[in-house]
């Protein structure tokens, strides 16, 4: 008799099929002058006193226009299909990329993240755009870029910790349209997660609106990977 490959079954109170919402304090956002100015003005780009100033003045009102928000959508892993390729208790199959692969066949469940700043700083910055003020426009969207790259570290470590609650680990995180992630599947990780939540909807293009939002999928797994769970695909 060929052995199964479907998953072994979470205790019921794993709670490993659930969508939930994580509200972020904006204060929680860690963005220093320093990385700002090198999406602002290049890696080659020098603070003075002065400019150090308008830029901390930028990171301040981008704190206050943003709604940092997320939710996460939780699902268990039913039985691997293919090489590289996972199927979930609800029917939804998902190719994963090179760097999750090692860890894919022990997989328990698959955690799908969707995380926002919110619609009022990308309003701001149009608004500001459109009257020519392109200096502040930039600071600001350069300053919620940032933010993002905090938003998603939150995230992530909020993932350990949901990981731990069922004695499992957190894999390395992929996402729609880094390297080998394919853009494409960005309509896969919108159906498994309550969206509607947070106020991100997909277009066309599978572009996320607001455009100041990120996403992810990562496995959760029985034994910790080799690798850093806090890289990106590479």
């Amino acid at each position: 008799m060929r052995p199964s490959n479907r998953r072994k079954r979470l205790p019921a109170d794993g709670q490993s099929m659930r969508n939930f919402n994580f509200h972020v304090d904006s204060g929680a956002l860690s963005v220093t002058a320093q990385a700002v100015a090198r999406y602002f003005g290049g890696s080659r780009y020098r603070m003075d006193p002065e400019s150090c100033r308008r830029i901390t003045a930028g990171i301040d009102q981008a704190l206050e226009l943003s709604a940092p928000t997320a939710v996460f959508g939780l699902h268990t892993v039913d039985k691997v299909t293919a090489p590289g390729q996972i199927c979930l208790e609800n029917g939804v199959t998902l190719d994963i990329p090179h760097c999750a692969t090692d860890i894919h066949s022990g997989a328990m469940v698959l955690a799908a993240v969707v995380a926002t700043l919110g619609i009022e700083l990308e309003k701001t910055c149009r608004v500001l755009g459109s009257r020519g003020n392109i200096y502040r426009a930039t600071l600001l969207d350069a300053a919620g870029t940032c933010m993002l790259e905090s938003l998603d570290a939150v995230c992530r470590r909020r993932l350990q910790v949901e990981a731990r609650r069922m004695g499992l680990h957190a894999g390395p995180r992929f996402a729609p349209g880094l390297n080998d992630c394919d853009l494409t599947r960005q309509a896969t990780l919108f159906r498994l997660v309550d969206t509607d939540r947070i106020g991100v909807s997909l277009n066309a293009s599978c572009i996320m609106e607001p455009v100041k939002s990120i996403s992810m999928f990562t496995l959760l797994t029985p034994e910790a990977s080799a690798g850093d769970t806090f890289n990106k695909c590479t």
